[in-house]
């Protein structure tokens, strides 16, 4: 084990080759910004080695509040021994020579240098191709990050905190229909009903009660209890009782997330993406595209719950849908294959259909600015006049003290800084970073702004 076990279950094993692979460009006024540090501390540990630091070429006092940069061969390199730290340091002079090809994402730190801000715009207008950029800053009160796409972010698995199984008990397959039908509940013994999984008590309920029109919960009672009565303190039929009411919106609403996923990618077809990942994602889209067509149904995802059940005939049931699994995720591979892909990661096709009813996508701003949102007076100003009757008393503070902020002056505006915003912003940037190089967890869509004094924070799309 080369990471941190806790690392490991957060991102796996595929999420820590993005972050080992991945090379971050911070965009900076000062060399020694305390919030430039304290990013770089989070992303030491998460494994990413590789940075550019474009900064100004002016000479600056060192800040009474600011470190020193602190040495690669020194502090932040003992926090991962494992890796190599590597930077280079340009001046932003360097900024409309750089391809940014290779670049993972752009994190611009408590940076409002008009000339800079024109010269990173013109670079990404001009650039069919473009890294996601982070804007962060620090200004007492307010600490604040804003995403700025060129194009759309696919994320390969949100990881929600509630997960519903996906068992297709309203639409077994062969396989799962032949099984079930081979339990003749009456010939059974209470103490071998008690060892039945809850999926096959669900299955047989929903035949032998096709006619009755009531929600499955309501009559699973008439239907089982007749077998057993003791069934209602047996912990098999209480988990049944407990998935019964989600057995009808399970199969059919994923399918129809998918397809309102997939009509939004019709305007993104393209065969030059910057981030390489959401081209190989595009087309497992497209693949899942034609799988949907000919089967009518999703990919089964392998992964199968514990349940209250007796070790043999819970493990036979296993065994059924992992083989579902296995087929399913081959066949997508053939599909891709048939694409033009036939040598297209297998661990990535695998993750897709173990997550497909947990994947999406952000799409970038249609006819945005020519300056990131977060700094358009015209932008606040919009969204301040089209929420005006819908948001809180405090966000609207947010976005008022954000539009001061936005009409102020760049190189007249000083930011004044605050430790404790500084560390809280500088663990949430390094978050929404991992968030978008390794494609998982849905990141900021599309400004936070967390208030100190208040302590609250609001999520806006501007």
């Amino acid at each position: 084990m080369d990471r941190f076990d806790r690392q490991l279950r957060l991102w796996g094993g595929f999420g820590h080759e993005l972050l080992t692979n991945g090379q971050i460009c911070f965009i900076v006024e000062r060399r020694d910004d305390p919030l430039l540090l304290e990013v770089q501390r989070h992303l030491l540990l998460a494994g990413i080695s590789s940075y550019l630091v474009l900064h100004s070429d002016k000479q600056h006092t060192p800040a009474k509040d600011a470190f020193a940069f602190i040495d690669e061969n020194q502090e932040l390199q003992a926090l991962n021994p494992e890796i190599k730290p590597q930077w280079n340091f340009l001046p932003w002079s360097r900024i409309q020579t750089q391809s940014f090809k290779d670049i993972s994402v752009i994190v611009l730190i408590n940076c409002r240098d008009a000339h800079m801000l024109q010269e990173l715009s013109i670079r990404r207008e001009h650039s069919i191709n473009f890294p996601p950029v982070l804007v962060a800053a620090v200004n007492y009160p307010l600490a604040y990050m804003y995403l700025w796409l060129k194009e759309i972010h696919f994320v390969v698995t949100t990881n929600p905190e509630y997960v519903v199984p996906d068992l297709r008990i309203n639409e077994p397959w062969d396989e799962v229909l032949q099984y079930t039908e081979s339990l003749d509940f009456g010939k059974l013994r209470e103490e071998e009903l008690a060892e039945i999984p809850y999926p096959l008590i669900l299955s047989s309920a929903l035949r032998a009660t096709s006619q009755d029109e009531r929600p499955l919960h309501q009559k699973l009672d008439d239907f089982y209890l007749k077998y057993s009565q003791q069934a209602l303190n047996d912990s098999n039929y209480r988990q049944a009782k407990r998935y019964a009411r989600q057995v009808s919106r399970s199969s059919e609403l994923g399918r129809q997330r998918v397809k309102q996923l997939l009509n939004r990618l019709q305007i993104y077809q393209r065969s030059n993406w910057h981030d390489s990942f959401n081209g190989k994602f595009m087309t497992l889209c497209q693949a899942l595209g034609q799988f949907l067509d000919q089967y009518h149904q999703l990919p089964l995802p392998s992964e199968f719950p514990d349940m209250e059940a007796g070790t043999q005939i819970y493990n036979d049931l296993k065994m059924i849908y992992q083989k579902k699994a296995r087929e399913d995720c081959e066949t997508m591979e053939a599909i891709v294959a048939r694409l033009g892909f036939p040598d297209f990661p297998r661990m990535l096709v695998k993750k897709f259909c173990d997550n497909i009813n947990y994947w999406t996508l952000l799409e970038p701003i249609v006819n945005e600015s020519s300056v990131p949102g977060i700094y358009s007076s015209t932008e606040l100003t919009r969204y301040l006049n089209e929420q005006e009757v819908t948001i809180s008393t405090h966000e609207k503070k947010l976005l008022e003290n954000l539009l001061s902020l936005a009409e102020d002056s760049y190189d007249s505006h000083t930011l004044v800084s605050s430790f404790p915003a500084t560390a809280f912003l500088g663990g949430a940037v390094a978050q929404e970073v991992v968030k978008l190089v390794t494609h998982q967890y849905v990141p900021i869509d599309n400004t936070f702004v967390y208030d100190l004094i208040s302590d609250e924070s609001s999520t806006i799309k501007l």
